[in-house]
């Protein structure tokens, strides 16, 4: 098993552990994004253009993990692309669903050929700044709380001695406590979760590492 002690040690420092909107990430205090500027407006990496999709144009994008938590609870009217050294709005006409990758497919405007889309492949994807900050600062972290774990699900559990505890089965919301259902030594251990004791979360290893109370697997 990977040693996590200098990951841990590194993560507490950056403080990136929040809950928020789906996710536990403190988006305004965690690394920072490349940025850029057009006609005054201060721009935001978001994502990437993967690929096209179709002869119409179609384009698959695939987002940073902060942008999906914005997208799911805002439109996407426009995006901004940068072409070489231009950096370019265009408005989204459509939007599909996340796809098993996560990824979005978009039709923008003026973009109607596959040819047209092809231009764009590997593209950077840029948003309004002001307007994530803005919706970053807006959030109420209490109503959001609740709401934050179910992601979990299909996660490995790991304590923070790197002992593998087990598989996150499912996630239980009892009144004001929270408590996720783990495949423990063959049977199911119910472990409660608070970001306090939640150390270190990857997104791409589906891994949790949280500080668990002494004797609660005896439990």
């Amino acid at each position: 098993m990977q040693n996590f002690s200098k990951i841990l040690l590194k993560k507490k420092q950056e403080r990136i552990f929040a809950p928020k909107l789906g996710f536990l990430r403190l988006f305004l205090a965690t690394k920072s994004h490349q940025t850029t500027t057009m006609n005054n407006i201060k721009l935001e990496k978001v994502g990437k253009v993967v690929q096209t999709k179709g002869l119409s144009g179609e384009i698959k994008i695939a987002c940073e993990s902060f942008f999906l938590d914005y997208l799911s609870v805002n439109p996407l009217p426009h995006i901004y692309i940068s072409e070489g050294k231009n950096t370019l709005p265009y408005f989204v006409q459509q939007q599909s669903q996340l796809d098993s990758k996560q990824n979005l497919t978009i039709k923008l405007e003026d973009v109607d050929t596959k040819e047209q889309a092809e231009r764009l492949r590997a593209c950077d994807l840029f948003f309004d700044k002001d307007k994530l900050d803005t919706f970053f600062h807006s959030l109420d972290i209490e109503e959001y709380t609740e709401q934050t774990w179910d992601f979990l699900i299909g996660y490995t559990l790991i304590d923070t001695d790197d002992k593998t505890i087990g598989i996150v089965t499912d996630v239980f919301y009892l009144n004001q406590h929270q408590l996720a259902a783990v495949d423990y030594a063959g049977k199911e251990v119910l472990i409660p979760l608070h970001e306090d004791i939640v150390e270190l979360l990857d997104e791409d290893a589906k891994i949790i590492v949280m500080d668990l109370p002494d004797g609660l697997l005896d439990l």
